[in-house]
């Protein structure tokens, strides 16, 4: 699957699980897909809290997208709970 913005933005709000549970985390939520040029993208999930992920890439498993592989960087805790970017870059340059 061609993993794309718009791809991703019709599951946004939806969960991805963290193969294997990390940290005492086991799902992310998918919260903000933003759109940053015309082959670029960034996700913004949301774990919980207490705890965080360090800056690695995970496996996550989604119902519809299936398998991924995704570099996620911690932001930092909000009220909602612990933030996680992941940027996409499909310049061919």
């Amino acid at each position: 699957m061609d993993l794309t913005e718009s791809a991703f933005r019709e599951r946004q709000g939806e969960t991805f699980e963290l193969v294997p549970a990390a940290a005492g985390t086991a799902e992310l939520r998918l919260d903000e897909v933003n759109g940053l040029g015309p082959d670029s993208f960034a996700l913004l999930f949301r774990g919980p809290l207490p705890g965080w992920l360090p800056q690695r890439t995970y496996h996550l498993r989604h119902a519809a997208l299936g398998e991924l592989e995704i570099f996620l960087v911690p932001l930092g805790p909000d009220v909602q709970g612990f933030r996680y970017e992941a940027v996409f870059n499909r310049s061919a340059g």
